[in-house]
């Protein structure tokens, strides 16, 4: 099984919003915690991604380093990773590593908006 991508799949979300919200506006506060809140994105809203604890889970596999990370740079705590496991709560890990990789990928998903724009092409 191929190990999920949260960056790339992140990104493409990104761009698939602001593609299907025009008048989105990064430098309004509101738009970039619509952004950022969307279940589209991140799962923020309803508290899942996936709505499937075991898709979470798989996409959860081989992405440990993200876990690693986050917590290394003060985005959650290993207490909360914790007790998220202890729970089998994959869903709000998935939305924990959504987020934090939201916050890496925003700019090259506006840099990839912003290019695909001017060319009138859209990924599909």
């Amino acid at each position: 099984m191929e190990t999920y991508n949260y960056k790339d799949n992140v990104k493409n979300a990104i761009i698939e919003y602001m593609k299907n919200n025009p008048d989105f506006n990064l430098e309004e506060e509101e738009s970039y915690n619509n952004l950022m809140n969307s279940d589209d994105i991140t799962g923020t809203l309803s508290g899942s991604y996936t709505i499937d604890r075991e898709k979470a889970k798989q996409n959860i596999s081989g992405n440990e380093y993200l876990i690693y990370d986050l917590v290394n740079n003060d985005y959650a705590t290993y207490e909360e990773i914790g007790k998220y496991l202890s729970e089998a709560n994959y869903e709000k890990i998935d939305v924990v590593i959504r987020c934090y990789v939201f916050n890496k990928v925003i700019d090259r998903a506006i840099e990839e908006y912003n290019r695909i724009w001017r060319n009138k092409k859209w990924i599909q």
